[in-house]
């Protein structure tokens, strides 16, 4: 008897297990399989209709007309999209920035709105503070995150425990309006203007007569001719030059060579010089435009 029950071992759960895994696993396939014929056919056009008919017509003309309008949308508007419990908005038509074509970027909102979800959720994170401090580094894209109007509400009513939470809403009331009446912001949009125009400044063409002229002060410098007499020699040697270069320019670039050139050591860039006087006739630093410059890029990339 004792060897008879040894040797019946029922295992009715592994068996269980083993049907559903086989079952989920062969619904797996099949969504794969499915999904695979749709993207080869969408591949090829005409067999859509063939595989599955009319539904597969309809089907083809719906990820057609998705992608089009997915590819006239603006960074803002996909994000939407996609989370529409965000509702970015671009800057108001009074904004002094709207006209210059400076546009917040819409995936710091939504960091920072799924910074707040996750800390509202959490007893260690203070949202209140994920918000505040959206609001300190970030006013442009804060002024356009719609979200933020929901999440003051929720902190300032004393959300989520109204009883236990009016200190929190009271810290946030104060720290709001203290943040709104500073003269940071504005001054923050005074910089980005003086950014903006700079920015167009480098991306015009003079820029080469520019860089033209810096190679003309290294042969000159190499040949000993006092930094003084550079813009009388350089008018006698081209008579024709271009009027950007006047000798208020002159000087601004000859200044910025020599500045940049002690970084150097030798002959500097062309191009760190012109983003040098660029800079300092902007009154911004070279670092922050340079900065503003490439944010600008990285936000032109994702909307092609």
């Amino acid at each position: 008897m004792a060897n008879a029950r040894n040797k019946i071992k029922p295992q009715p759960r592994e068996r269980h297990t083993n049907s559903i895994q086989k079952g989920d696993e062969a619904t797996l396939t099949q969504r794969i399989g499915l999904t695979q014929r749709v993207t080869s056919a969408s591949s090829v056009p005409g067999t859509l209709q063939g595989a599955y008919g009319g539904y597969g017509e309809w089907l083809g003309c719906a990820i057609e007309k998705a992608g089009a309008e997915l590819m006239q949308m603006t960074p803002l508007e996909r994000i939407n999209r996609r989370h529409p419990t965000l509702w970015l908005h671009p800057l108001a038509e009074t904004h002094p920035l709207r006209d210059l074509g400076v546009e917040p970027d819409p995936t710091i909102g939504l960091e920072y709105y799924r910074r707040f979800m996750a800390a509202s959720e959490s007893r260690n994170d203070d949202p209140a503070n994920v918000l505040l401090e959206f609001l300190r580094k970030y006013p442009l894209e804060f002024d356009c995150s719609g979200w933020v109007l929901y999440a003051f509400g929720y902190l300032v009513l004393g959300y989520p425990r109204p009883r236990d939470c009016e200190s929190r809403a009271k810290r946030v009331f104060f720290h709001y309006w203290r943040a709104t009446k500073s003269p940071k912001p504005a001054k923050r949009v005074q910089q980005l203007l003086r950014m903006s125009k700079a920015s167009k400044i480098l991306a015009s063409p003079h820029v080469a007569h520019c860089r033209r002229l810096l190679r003309w002060m290294d042969k000159a410098a190499e040949r000993g001719i006092p930094g003084s007499k550079w813009f009388d020699e350089y008018v006698r040697s081209h008579p024709n030059m271009c009027s950007c270069l006047s000798e208020l320019n002159f000087r601004a670039l000859r200044k910025a060579y020599v500045r940049i050139a002690r970084r150097y050591g030798d002959s500097p860039p062309p191009s760190a010089v012109v983003l040098e006087a660029v800079a300092a006739a902007h009154h911004v630093s070279s670092r922050a435009l340079a900065g503003f410059r490439a944010d600008a890029r990285k936000r032109s990339g994702k909307s092609q």
